[in-house]
Order: structure tokens, then C-alpha cells, then sequence
């Protein structure tokens, strides 16, 4: 099957280092292909140590994701990152305040722009904070990470498609309005009807099943 054009950021930082938020991480436990995934991507790739100690609190699934991540650091596929004293004088006020970020959101974009790394990071609250601190600095998503070329070459559209639906369905991985389009077309509509993370997804019902009345009737 043909593989699926799709661009971000990571395309224009092709040796950046990368530091995932918490919940990339879990997206990546959830998609079932992280090794793939991380093997295929042109990048270091760093967790903050932070982020990592919010893992495996609470739930069994919790202790679940903590080991895979322990089993990424084994596997030599990504290492942890401790905050300078810079990067946590930055963490402090980002944690503070009244649009304070959670802790291993604070600390991914402390580190990215401390250590000069490429954040990945799904959260809307946390990108915008990035804007208003560096206007000119880039953010990458989880999405950006299975759709990358590198991935699709090494694992075939029908795995990417199946991770992106498992990563959906496990972790309700956050997808951005513009990237909508691409997810749809990699899963495909019937798959898409049963995502509510997905923006918009009353009206995209609505579009689909519309598309789909006229098909029929046609």
C-alpha cells in the first residue's frame, strides 16, 4: 500500500533530539510498536526524569506502563534527563502560578528549552505556554512521531494505521485539529466514528454518515 505523505516539524529538525511529555509515553505504551517506532526515528530521544516518576502511580496499568518505559531505558531506545539548575529555575515558574502546567509537562518544555531538545507534547495548555516563552521555538506531537516517514517506511502504512488506532483507542491520544484529515485517512472513517478524542467528532460523525447516505443513494 502506497505510504501517506504527511509533514511537521520533525521533517525541518531531522537530527534534533528529541524530550517526550508523559503522555507520549503512555501514547507509545498503548500503540503497541514503540520499539519500531523509536528504532525507525532519526532522533536521540530523552524522557525527563520527572515525567518518568509520574508513571506507575496508582493503577495496575499504571505499574504496566512504568515497566515498558524501564524496558525503553534497557533497551538503550531512549535515556532519562535531569533538570540543570537552570532548566529547573524554568520548571519552578512553570509549575506556578495560575496556568501552571502539571509537573511532567513543566519539566518537558523546561528541558527542551534549557538543552536546546525539540519537545514533544501533546497538551494544548503546555504548546501554548511554549509559544508565549520562545514565539520562534518548535513543538512536535505523538501523531507527528507514528505518521514520521522514517516510521512509515520501516513499518507499512496498515501498521501505522493499526498502531495510530491502538494508541486511540488504549490511551485517547490527543490529535490536533489540523492532523484530523491525515488520521482519517491512515484509519480510515469507520475506525475514526469510534474515536471520541478526535476534535470535532460530533460534526465528523455527521459529515461521514452524510457522505456515506449519499454514496448509497447515488
Amino acid at each position: 500500500m502506497r505510504l501517506m505523505s504527511y509533514s511537521s516539524c520533525l521533517i525541518d529538525c531531522p537530527q534534533s533530539p528529541l524530550v517526550l511529555d508523559t503522555s507520549v509515553v503512555i501514547n507509545l505504551y498503548a500503540c503497541g510498536r514503540a520499539e519500531d517506532i523509536l528504532d525507525a526515528l532519526p532522533h536521540r530521544i530523552f524522557v525527563p526524569q520527572i515525567a518518568a516518576g509520574e508513571l506507575g502511580k496508582g493503577t495496575e496499568e499504571a505499574r504496566h506502563e512504568l515497566a515498558f518505559l524501564q524496558g525503553l531505558i534497557s533497551g538503550a531506545r531512549l535515556d532519562i534527563l535531569e533538570l540543570s539548575e537552570a532548566g529547573f529555575d524554568m520548571y519552578a515558574r512553570l509549575v506556578a502560578g495560575p496556568r501552571s502546567l502539571g509537573d511532567g509537562e513543566a519539566a518537558t518544555l523546561a528541558i527542551a528549552l534549557d538543552q536546546r531538545l525539540l519537545p514533544v507534547i501533546d497538551e494544548r495548555k503546555a504548546r501554548s505556554r511554549l509559544t508565549e516563552i520562545a514565539p520562534s521555538a518548535s513543538a512536535a506531537t505523538t501523531v507527528d512521531l507514528l505518521l514520521h516517514d522514517h516510521v512509515q517506511n520501516e513499518m507499512g502504512r496498515d501498521a501505522c494505521a493499526d498502531a495510530v488506532w491502538s494508541a486511540l483507542q488504549g490511551a485517547n491520544m490527543s490529535v490536533r485539529l489540523e492532523q484530523r484529515d491525515s488520521i482519517l485517512a491512515l484509519i480510515g472513517h469507520e475506525r475514526a466514528t469510534k474515536c471520541r478524542s478526535l476534535p470535532g467528532y460530533k460534526r465528523m460523525c455527521q459529515a461521514i454518515e452524510s457522505a456515506r447516505r449519499q454514496g448509497a443513494a447515488s
